[in-house]
């Protein structure tokens, strides 16, 4: 993934707050918190949008999902 100025501003933020706690840690640290909280934040997103397609009806079946990914791979179907 690309360097933004967004996350290059997000990630000065968090160093800046984080270095205020007892001296914070060092910037490898620091940049690794910074990204499993990114990642944390994408996540949860995820979980969101997945709940709202549930919630407007977007979904399938487990069984619809192995059948449309067989057929489109060509592989054959369970129980032939």
């Amino acid at each position: 993934m690309p360097t933004t100025f967004e996350e290059i501003e997000s990630f000065t933020a968090f160093a800046r707050k984080t270095a205020l706690k007892d001296h914070g840690p060092s910037l490898e640290e620091c940049l690794r918190q910074w990204r499993e909280q990114q990642e944390l934040e994408e996540t949860i997103e995820a979980i969101k949008r997945g709940e709202n397609d549930i919630a407007a009806g977007r979904f399938m079946s487990a069984d619809e999902a192995g059948r449309r990914i067989r057929e489109n791979l060509g592989w054959p179907m369970l129980g032939e």
